[in-house]
């Protein structure tokens, strides 16, 4: 991703200069953005890619379909109204649900990494009392050993995919009364409930919102452990 001059990829920062020339810089875990970038900022963007890629195939293959015949996508006069419907229909589905799903492993899996990370790096230890904590419990840690607090908002939010994300792998999207409440309260996040009220419908903008919504939730977290190593006089933090 490009910040002003800079390039994070995963061969280091370019730098662009006014004159138009590149330098490759290390990363510096501790300056709060590349720590960003080495914990989730790059895998993210790999999911902002591969979202917009997809998108675009799906685009160009019916549109290619329609090329060879104006009526692919009606039902009564498409030559192979199949294959259309699984291009128009079937193939987003899968492509959202499955990018939700694996947004949300991503999720749980950065925040056990960065509540061990941070330990380590603090000195601080707060240790699980669950045999099987989950996310929440992570989420809770972290706060306790970066002395901050995570809204109420954004623990909603993260509790709404989370049963969404369980709807998803569970119930393959049918509703049920919780996850029907998850889904209304998703609904400015892009989520729908199909006409019949029985499922839920994960278009694009929902995982790009669920992307913003990490990338917000781990720069500010990043910057919270960066700040308090600065305030323990760890280092300067540049």
């Amino acid at each position: 991703m490009r910040i002003l001059n800079r390039y994070y990829t995963r061969y280091g920062i370019e730098v662009k200069d006014g004159n138009g020339g590149i330098t490759t810089y290390g990363y510096n875990i501790k300056n709060h953005m590349d720590f960003y970038y080495l914990l989730i900022g790059l895998e993210l963007q790999d999911f902002e890619s591969y979202l917009k890629d997809m998108d675009k195939n799906l685009s160009n293959i019916e549109n290619e379909l329609l090329e060879k015949d104006n009526d692919a996508c009606n039902f009564l006069l498409a030559d192979d109204y199949e294959y259309a419907n699984r291009v128009k229909i079937r193939y987003p589905f899968i492509l959202n649900n499955s990018a939700f799903v694996a947004l949300y492993s991503l999720l749980e899996d950065t925040s056990i990494k960065l509540y061990r990370v941070a330990q380590t790096r603090l000195n601080q230890f707060v240790p699980m009392n669950k045999q099987s904590p989950q996310l929440k419990d992570y989420l809770y840690a972290i706060e306790e050993i970066l002395d901050i607090k995570i809204t109420d908002k954004i623990k909603n939010d993260i509790n709404n995919y989370r049963l969404i994300r369980n709807c998803i792998v569970h119930h393959r999207g049918r509703l049920k009364d919780k996850f029907k409440r998850a889904a209304l309260k998703l609904k400015e996040k892009g989520i729908e409930i199909i006409e019949n009220e029985k499922g839920i419908l994960i278009n694009l903008s929902v995982c790009e919102n669920f992307i913003k919504d990490l990338s917000d939730l781990f720069k500010l977290l990043s910057k919270s452990l960066i700040d308090k190593e600065v305030k323990l006089n760890m280092h300067n933090g540049r």
